[in-house]
């Protein structure tokens, strides 16, 4: 450890229990190598609980559901030292999402012969309904592939990043629809990719996570979580020089082939072990859509369906009665759709109708009852 001063480095790491993958293993194979004073932390389904007291840190509604991933690894890493360091901004200054993966394939189609993508196209032409594009048959999957096969690749960034008009459509009630009028959130995405002074699509994309997702984001909940325990977190892949330096190189230096963040893994191959340098990225979610199916989608159906949600009067109840099912017997991708309502209710509950002004004393379950 004397690159790092001579002294026995801190890391901490989190898992999760009740389905999905972590990448606990990873971390231990950089701990081992590296002697460090390694410590491991587990959640499970029933440590959502939490969420009210994070509703307080966060002030608004806010979907992404690492934030209880990130509230619990600052707090256990707060109870050892005072500050920390992160990756955040890694992937989106040298192409580390999925989408860039995406990318590659369109580019692999694409080599195709042009009647034969052609033909492909025209027989699935306009068969990209609203039911396909969360659906877990073969069937819609295909379709997805085929719809990010677009020629623009704006359009198979968007539906990746956004929520679509028909989804929005059929969730939204016919009151929230005529407030919202001619409204359209995907607008905003489209501005930052004409501000963006590049003419590569894919230089674009990582524009638009640099400026919108990273900061919006990422380093938002991050801060929040960190604070809400006293833990300051430096980020150094977001230094001035490196962020600069990202932007000027070729985009070949960040993708080559289906090898994302390709310069950092050259770079840092003789330093990390081997095993680390091949998996996909996995993010730092919890297993929500897993957990969804289990005892917390009966807390999720208690608030989706409550009576408060509906006197909103804001979504279609018949739609979020189906979404819940679909979900349920796994016929349908919904976990981040129901999980992002469920966190709308809730604020909804602390902020507007109880108008809370200090950390509110209550559980998760205490809010369903």
């Amino acid at each position: 450890m004397d690159a790092v001063g001579g002294n026995i480095v801190n890391t901490f790491s989190l898992g999760y229990t009740g389905g999905g993958k972590d990448e606990l293993d990873y971390a231990a194979a950089v701990a081992d190598c590296y002697g460090t004073n390694h410590r491991e932390l587990r959640i499970h389904p029933d440590m959502t609980g939490i969420l009210p007291e994070l509703m307080w840190y966060l002030d608004e509604p806010f979907f992404d559901n690492s934030i209880i991933p990130t509230y619990y690894v600052s707090k256990f890493a707060r109870e050892n030292v005072k500050a920390v360091l992160s990756g955040d901004g890694g992937d989106e200054l040298f192409g580390g999402y999925e989408w860039t993966r995406r990318h590659q394939y369109q580019v692999a189609y694409n080599a195709f012969p042009k009647f034969f993508r052609k033909a492909i196209n025209g027989i699935f032409s306009g068969q990209m309904s609203l039911q396909n594009e969360y659906g877990k048959d073969l069937g819609s999957k295909f379709l997805r592939f085929l719809h990010d096969m677009n020629p623009d690749p704006e359009t198979g960034f968007q539906r990746r990043t956004t929520v679509s008009n028909s989804f929005r459509q059929a969730l939204y009630s016919d009151h929230l629809k005529s407030e919202l009028n001619d409204f359209n959130a995907v607008d905003y995405q489209r501005d930052l990719f004409k501000l963006a002074q590049t003419v590569d699509e894919r230089e674009k994309m990582l524009y638009f996570e640099t400026m919108a997702y990273l900061p919006d984001d990422c380093l938002f909940k991050v801060d929040r979580m960190s604070m809400a325990h006293g833990l300051e977190v430096r980020v150094p892949f977001l230094d001035r020089e490196l962020v600069e330096f990202s932007a000027r190189i070729p985009f070949e230096y960040k993708i080559r082939g289906l090898t994302s963040k390709y310069i950092l893994k050259k770079t840092f191959a003789p330093y990390l072990p081997k095993k680390n340098l091949k998996p996909r990225k996995q993010g730092f979610t919890i297993p929500i859509s897993a957990w969804l199916r289990n005892g917390l989608g009966t807390l999720a159906r208690n608030i989706l369906l409550s009576k408060s949600l509906e006197t909103r009067d804001l979504f279609n109840k018949n739609y979020l009665k189906w979404m819940l099912e679909e979900h349920q017997y796994s016929r349908q991708e919904f976990g981040h759709r129901i999980w992002s309502l469920v966190i709308f209710e809730l604020w909804a509950r602390l902020y507007l109708d109880d108008k809370i002004e200090t950390v509110p004393n209550m559980s998760l379950q205490d809010m369903v009852q």
